[in-house]
């Protein structure tokens, strides 16, 4: 019998923060719209590395709450990826500062026009999941 190793290299993670009908939303150097997060690094739970990367990405603080949803993919290097995505509240009053070398640009994006939106693959279908849970 075979046995399989299990190697986990980078754990990104990804935040669904909505404010009044509107959606937090990064855009990367490149031009694609996405949800903002990242990697995890060695010692951090999933929500103190999503709490830093908001912080690192665009200079805002975020309190993260449970997992709403999840996707699972292979990037163009063929390698699989599993993302959580949680609930996180920001404040929309806080001002972006934004990690320029990462991020070209964010915003808060009403829920209702993010179908004519560039989003990146990886996350349009729970982009549709999590725009349909909040208008109900």
């Amino acid at each position: 019998m075979k046995t399989e190793e299990h190697l986990i290299v980078d754990v990104p993670v990804k935040a669904w923060a909505v404010c009044e009908g509107r959606v937090l939303l990064v855009q990367e150097i490149g031009g694609r719209w996405t949800l903002p997060g990242g990697r995890m690094n060695v010692g951090e739970t999933p929500q103190e590395a999503l709490v830093r990367e908001i912080r690192e990405e665009i200079g805002v603080d975020a309190v993260v709450g449970p997992i709403v949803d999840c996707v699972v993919f292979a990037s163009a290097s063929g390698r699989s990826h599993f993302v959580p995505v949680f609930l996180a509240t920001v404040d929309p009053a806080q001002p972006f500062v934004l990690e320029e070398a990462e991020i070209a640009a964010a915003g808060w994006f009403d829920v209702a026009s993010l179908g004519d939106m560039e989003i990146r693959h990886e996350y349009r279908a729970i982009v549709r999941r999590l725009v349909g849970s909040s208008q109900n």
